[in-house]
């Protein structure tokens, strides 16, 4: 092996190890903890939109729920459920490198994973506990179905990537059409099979109807609501210590701005060579993903992931070209170039990636030990806290994050801590106050603070 391949895959690993720790020790983003709550109520038997509202049908919670259920409701149940989401990421790299090695060939799909795992955005959101994660796995695992003529197969993927979390639509419209095209029924006929299965489950139960409501409708109340909305490009601004691992303008953060660009050379590269149908519809997906961000109110991080996906393969289709060129031209000044510049970006993540483990969830882990020590396993807390039973359908900190429009579906949060006797709540007082006067004047009125801990409530009577 000569030392091109040599620092190319001692790179990539140094990147790969570096990237793991970090999406293992960095610490837990509130939407994981929610999740990973959504999953223990499925353990308890409450059921989705009916005993709980939720804005994310339960598939991926029903994946995790026996992680809860083999391990306990313990820390160490979420440091293995990170563990798991990391076990998706890394199967979500070999289906990306069997799918680019037989739409471009192997060269592009081994500079795919150099360059994936480069990007900030999939570091930071790729490998967390939420639904996103096993969305992304799917739809590659499908798009790979679909090239080794596994049409069912590809369709029952793609199916329970769009029912995982319905974000993934956009870019697999156009996947769908080529299998319309190509009539590949089977795909399709499979494709809704998860969704019929899903809809008879909650149809049994009545649920159809607030199913329906709560994965549509209320969702754009609640984007409509976010107080601090973070648009389309937020997450490009610098000083941003969490993404880049470092304050200022590092090297990470000029590669998010240099993907798109490098992308958009790859679409021209390949549109004016012979192509498959599926790289059409890959490059269509890649801009309807895109326009997909400009949409909600609000577009997070893990939104990011899939076209950070779409960019890093159009990315190495131009960069594998870029470098025949320039080695016919001008081989060892290729060469030499080439290595120094992968190298200081691979230094550069490789500081972030080590900066961003260190932000650990220790004092989140602390303070989850001392709550679970001062309320019972079996006893309700409200509205809401991590391994502990629920009795209010909106089980959400900020009750002013929750419009009217959404909080009129439900009864009064008194009529439930009265009618279950609720013993604990926590709420600190900005938290309180975002609540209806109403409420408000029945928590003060019979519950009191415990001394010495701002959020903890306890009923006096």
């Amino acid at each position: 092996m000569d030392i091109k391949r040599i620092l190319w895959y001692g790179g990539v690993l140094f990147l790969l190890i570096s990237v793991l720790w970090s999406g293992y020790e960095y610490q837990y983003n509130g939407d994981e903890l929610i999740h990973a709550q959504n999953a223990y109520f499925l353990t308890t038997g409450m059921k989705p939109f009916g005993d709980y509202m939720s804005i994310y049908t339960p598939v991926f919670h029903w994946l995790i729920a026996p992680t809860i259920l083999i391990w306990g409701k313990t820390l160490l149940t979420l440091h293995i459920m990170r563990v798991e989401m990391i076990g998706l990421f890394l199967i979500e790299l070999l289906f990306s490198f069997a799918l680019l090695t037989r739409l471009f060939g192997k060269r592009v799909a081994i500079l795919f994973l150099g360059l994936i795992l480069l990007d900030p955005f999939t570091t930071f959101a790729g490998m967390q506990i939420r639904p996103d994660t096993l969305m992304l796995t799917l739809f590659v695992a499908g798009l790979w179905a679909m090239t080794a003529d596994r049409d069912m197969l590809a369709g029952l993927l793609f199916g329970l990537s769009a029912l995982t979390a319905i974000k993934i639509l956009p870019a697999m419209f156009p996947v769908c059409i080529v299998l319309l095209y190509k009539r590949k029924y089977t795909s399709i006929i499979a494709a809704c099979m998860p969704w019929v299965i899903f809809i008879g489950y909650f149809a049994s139960m009545g649920l159809v109807v607030p199913m329906v409501q709560q994965l549509t409708v209320d969702i754009k109340y609640l984007s409509d609501a976010v107080q601090n909305p973070t648009r389309f490009g937020f997450f490009y601004l610098p000083d941003n210590v969490y993404v880049y691992g470092v304050m200022g303008k590092p090297l990470t953060w000029w590669y998010v701005f240099l993907l798109p660009v490098l992308a958009i050379g790859g679409v021209f590269v390949r549109v004016k060579g012979r192509h498959h149908l599926l790289e059409i519809a890959l490059v269509i997906s890649m801009f309807l993903t895109f326009v997909g961000l400009l949409i909600p109110t609000t577009a997070f991080i893990q939104y990011y992931v899939p076209l950070s996906w779409f960019f890093c393969v159009f990315s190495a289709v131009l960069l594998i070209r870029i470098w025949d060129l320039l080695v016919s031209w001008l081989k060892p000044v290729a060469l030499i170039g080439a290595i120094c510049m992968y190298l200081l970006f691979v230094q550069s993540a490789f500081v972030a990636n080590i900066a961003r483990a260190q932000m650990t969830s220790v004092p989140m882990e602390q303070q989850l030990m001392t709550r679970w020590k001062q309320v019972p396993p079996t006893e309700p807390v409200f509205p809401n806290y991590l391994f502990r039973p629920a009795v209010y359908p909106i089980a959400v900190y900020q009750m002013g994050d929750v419009p009217p429009v959404i909080r009129q579906q439900f009864v009064k949060p008194e009529q439930e801590l009265e009618a279950h006797h609720v013993k604990y709540i926590l709420l600190d007082e900005p938290g309180l106050t975002t609540y209806d006067p109403s409420t408000q004047a029945y928590i003060r009125s019979r519950y009191q603070r415990v001394a010495g801990d701002r959020d903890l409530m306890i009923r006096n009577q």
